[in-house]
C-alpha cells in the first residue's frame, strides 16, 4: 500500500507554519504605536501606581531637611486573554490533492484573523474609554479618558477635552476669522532687586475667510434615456463634471498667488496685497517679496532665502524663518530642476558648488502648479505657521434626481470652501522681472 500525505502531517506542518508567519508579518503592528510591550509569566499582571512627592520645601539654615511619604494610589490589573483559532483539512481533501490550494488559503486567512483580533483588542481601551462610551475604566475607577481622574492631593486631572471636538481645521460657519496677535518685545535686563518687566500682547489684524459654494450640474433628457444613450452619455458627462469641479478648486486655490502681487486684487488681513514690501506691523513693516522683482535664477533665489531668514514678527523680532518648498509655474520647471539638483553652480564655468543644494536650503524641493497664470512668477513656502490656509465648509457631494415635468435625469456636484492667508510670512514670492 502506498504512503499518502495523510500519513505525513508532521512533515507538512513546517510549510503551514512558514505560510502563516509570512502572512502574519504582512499586517502592521499598529498597536506598537500605542503600547509598550513587556513579557509576562503569570495569568495576570498588576502594576501599583505610586503618588510621588509634593513640592520640595525651603530648608532654613541649620534646620533639618523635610521628609515626605510616597503612597500607593491604585492598582492597574492586566488579565490575559487567550486568543486561538484553528482549521482542519479533511483526509479526503488531502487524498484529492486539494491540500496545496486549501492549506495556503486557510493558513493566510488564519494569520489575518489572528492579526486582526489583536489590533481590535488593542484599540478597545481607546474606543470604549471615551466619555461617550464609558465602557473601559482605568485603575482609578473612571473611564480611561475623563475630566475627573482622582489624585491623592484631591485635585482632579483630566486627559480629555471638556467639550468633545473633532481634530480638523474644517468649518461650521459661513465664514472663519483668525485674529493675529503681536507677541512681545525683547526681554529686558532685570537689575538686582528690581521687579521684572511686563509687556502686553495685542491683536493686530483679523484674517477673514468667507466660504464660497461651488456647484455644477447636467441633465440627460428622457428621450436620450429611451434611446439607450444613458450609459454612454452619463459616463462622459460625469467625468466632465468631475474635471470641472477639480479645475475650479485649483483655480481658486491659485487665485491668492495670481492676484496677490503688488497692485493685485487679493489682500491679506493687514490690508495690503499678499506679496508686499510693506506689510504693516506694530514695530514698522516687513517684506515677503524681493525689493526688485527678478526672474528665477541662482542670485534671486539666494536673495529670497536671505530675505526669508530676515523676517521679523509684529514686534520686530527675528523669527529665523526658513524656506521649505518652491512653488513654480510649469514654464520654470527646467530652471528649477537645474537650480535644485545641479552639484555645481548653474550657468558658469567656475568650479563652485551649488550652495542651495549642498546646504539643503529648500528641503522639500519644488512643486509645479499648472494654475499659476504668470509664467515668470515664483514662490517659496516658509516654515512660518498659520500661513496659507484652506477651510472646508462642506465636502464634495453629488446628488441625482428625476424631473417629473420633463422626465430628465439631473446630476449635481456641490462643495463649499475658501482659500486664503492668515500670516503672509508663510509665503515669499515675486512676479519676476
Amino acid at each position: 500500500m502506498a504512503i499518502s500525505r495523510a500519513q505525513l502531517v508532521k512533515e507538512l506542518e513546517p510549510g503551514l507554519n512558514a505560510l502563516f508567519g509570512l502572512e502574519y508579518k504582512r499586517y502592521e503592528n499598529q498597536h506598537a504605536e500605542i503600547y509598550t510591550t513587556e513579557s509576562s509569566d503569570r495569568a495576570f499582571e498588576e502594576e501599583v501606581m505610586l503618588s510621588g512627592f509634593a513640592n520640595a520645601n525651603v530648608k532654613v539654615e541649620g534646620s533639618g531637611v523635610s521628609y515626605d511619604e510616597a503612597q500607593e494610589t491604585y492598582t492597574a490589573r492586566y488579565t490575559h486573554d487567550t486568543l486561538a483559532l484553528a482549521f482542519s483539512i479533511t483526509e479526503e481533501a488531502i487524498e484529492d490533492n486539494l491540500y496545496d490550494r486549501l492549506a495556503s488559503r486557510y493558513t493566510k486567512a488564519l494569520a489575518r484573523s489572528m492579526s486582526n483580533a489583536k489590533q481590535v483588542k488593542a484599540v478597545t481601551p481607546l474606543i470604549d474609554g471615551l466619555p461617550s462610551t464609558d465602557g473601559y475604566d482605568s485603575g482609578d475607577g473612571v473611564s480611561l479618558f475623563n475630566t475627573a481622574h482622582t489624585t491623592v492631593s484631591g485635585t482632579n486631572v483630566k486627559n480629555t477635552l471638556t467639550t468633545q471636538a473633532d481634530l480638523n481645521e474644517t468649518s461650521d460657519r459661513a465664514f472663519e476669522e483668525e485674529v493675529m496677535l503681536s507677541g512681545f518685545g525683547n526681554a529686558q535686563v532685570k537689575g538686582e532687586g528690581s521687579g521684572v518687566s511686563f509687556d502686553d500682547a495685542q491683536e493686530t489684524y483679523t484674517a477673514r475667510y468667507t466660504h464660497e459654494t461651488v456647484a455644477l450640474a447636467f441633465a440627460i433628457t428622457e428621450e436620450a434615456i429611451e434611446d439607450n444613450l444613458y450609459d454612454r452619455l452619463s459616463a462622459r458627462y460625469t467625468k466632465a463634471l468631475a474635471r470641472s469641479m477639480a479645475q475650479t478648486k485649483q483655480v481658486k486655490a491659485a487665485s491668492p498667488l495670481n492676484n496677490g502681487q503688488t497692485g493685485g486684487s487679493f489682500t491679506s488681513g493687514d490690508g495690503v496685497t499678499l506679496l508686499n514690501a510693506s506689510h504693516p506691523t506694530i514695530a514698522g513693516t516687513f517684506s515677503n517679496t524681493l525689493a526688485t522683482a527678478a526672474d528665477l535664477n541662482e542670485t534671486s533665489l539666494e536673495q529670497a532665502l536671505i530675505d526669508i531668514a530676515a523676517l521679523t514678527d509684529e514686534r520686530g523680532l527675528k523669527i529665523a524663518a526658513k524656506g521649505m518648498k518652491m512653488l513654480i509655474p510649469s514654464a520654470l520647471q527646467f530652471t528649477a530642476e537645474r537650480l535644485m539638483k545641479s552639484a555645481g553652480r548653474v550657468g558658469t564655468a567656475d568650479n563652485d558648488i551649488n550652495a542651495i543644494k549642498s546646504m539643503g536650503m529648500i528641503p522639500q524641493g519644488y512643486s509645479v502648479n499648472n494654475y499659476l497664470t504668470d509664467t515668470d512668477a515664483w514662490f517659496v513656502m516658509t516654515d512660518v505657521p498659520n500661513g496659507m490656509k484652506h477651510f472646508e465648509r462642506t465636502p464634495l457631494s453629488t446628488k441625482m434626481e428625476g424631473d417629473f415635468d420633463t422626465g430628465n435625469v439631473r446630476y449635481k456636484a456641490r462643495e463649499r470652501y475658501v482659500f486664503g492667508v492668515s500670516d503672509p510670512r508663510g509665503i515669499f514670492g515675486t512676479a519676476g522681472a
